[in-house]
This record gives C-alpha cells, sequence and structure tokens, in this order.
C-alpha cells in the first residue's frame, strides 16, 4: 500500500486550520455560512467519543472558530483537559498542549459532533492539525475532560509533537492553561487571510 501522508509543509508556510486553513478548504467551503455550532440531533453519552477539545484558535469566538464547522454540526461546552500545560508559540501564534503534571490543566471547549456527522469530522480534524504529517504536527490522544458541570467526558485532543520545535525560542507557558488571556492570539498572520 502506498503512503498516503502529506509531505510536511516547508517552513515559514501556513499548513493548517489554526495556522491558516484557507489550503484545507475551497473557495465554495470557504464562503458557505457557517452553521456548526448548535446541539447535535441526539443524545450522544451512549455512543463512541465523538468529542474533541478544542483550546484555542477553534473555540468559539477565536478566529478559526468557523473551522471546526467545517466538520460537521457540534455541540460546544466549557471544558478544562487536567494533567496538561498550554503553549504559545511564537511566531506561529498558536497554542500547544504537551503533557503536564497533575496540578495542571487546559482551559478550552469540548465540541460534541453530531453521531451522524463525526465520520467526516475525525478525518478532517486531523488533516487540520497535521496528524498524517511526516513527521507529525500534533498526535490524537484520548483524554478525560472535567466538565463546568462536574461531570466527565470522554473525548480527543490534539498534542503537539514536535519536541525539537519546543527547544527553541519563541515558546511561552500560558498561565492558568488559557489561551484567552494571550494578548497576541487575534492577531492575523498573512498566511490567516
Amino acid at each position: 500500500m502506498a503512503d498516503q501522508r502529506q509531505p510536511r509543509s516547508p517552513a515559514g508556510q501556513a499548513r493548517g486550520g489554526h495556522r491558516g486553513g484557507a489550503g484545507l478548504l475551497s473557495p465554495a467551503a470557504r464562503r458557505a455560512p457557517v452553521t456548526g455550532v448548535g446541539a447535535p440531533d441526539r443524545d450522544v453519552s451512549d455512543s463512541p467519543p465523538t468529542t474533541v477539545f478544542v483550546y484555542g484558535t477553534l473555540m468559539p469566538g477565536e478566529r478559526n472558530a468557523h473551522v471546526a464547522a467545517q466538520g460537521g454540526r457540534f455541540h460546544a461546552r466549557p471544558a478544562t483537559l487536567p494533567g496538561y500545560r498550554l503553549l504559545h508559540l511564537w511566531p506561529e501564534a498558536y497554542p500547544a498542549v504537551i503533557p503536564g503534571d497533575g496540578g495542571e490543566a487546559v482551559r478550552g471547549f469540548a465540541l460534541t459532533y453530531a453521531p451522524a456527522d463525526w465520520p467526516l469530522a475525525l478525518p478532517f480534524l486531523d488533516r487540520l492539525e497535521g496528524v498524517d504529517e511526516a513527521p507529525p504536527l500534533y498526535t490524537r490522544e484520548r483524554v478525560t475532560l472535567a466538565l463546568e458541570s462536574g461531570e466527565t467526558l470522554p473525548a480527543w485532543v490534539y498534542v503537539y509533537a514536535l519536541a525539537e520545535r519546543l527547544e527553541r525560542p519563541g515558546v511561552v507557558p500560558v498561565p492558568g492553561g488559557d489561551w484567552t488571556v494571550v494578548p497576541d492570539r487575534s492577531r492575523n498572520r498573512e498566511s490567516d487571510r
């Protein structure tokens, strides 16, 4: 079987939704109205996990929130990811989650996709996050989220995979694990047109 992974983009080029994302969507899809935010068709509590935890530009209200809707219909709820650390990468201007210690947590949103949309959403999100790039930009890992209600929820999270990047300048720990406090997070870069 042929290797179907996409080659890694040259340095400095946008490669995914929260790093630009326009290359993943057709012109028609980029102009389409956003209809992804809302309750799924039915309760998904007894279904296999159809939830992804977002913690940066894909969160509701952030600069690329509309991109998550391209994967299908979902319901967004505030959530916390315990045991992970949030970093801000500069000049990339996007966040990275890595394993942390038991006292750390990341704040974000649980996006629970409608079960009928999950088969489309998962491959879309994997492409968006560079899971199949060589080497991968992020890896998808199964985690347990804490909801504001006190309930827990199984979900997927995209964990930053380029360890060598974390050794270079421009890696800033985000206080309190809340990316909305990063002052330059909304700053559009040329690749974010």
